[in-house]
């Protein structure tokens, strides 16, 4: 099974600045799906 790589997917980051300080927020959709083959439950 090849190994794992960075994660696919949508990320949408939202700041803004209040009185001198600054709020930010993330929302992110990722997936990843990796597939073994020849493998059964006993082995």
């Amino acid at each position: 099974m090849k190994s794992f790589s960075y994660v696919d997917g949508l990320t949408v980051t939202f700041g803004v600045g209040l009185g001198g300080g600054w709020f930010q927020t993330e929302y992110g959709i990722r997936a990843q799906k990796r597939f073994a083959n020849s493998i059964d439950a006993f082995g």
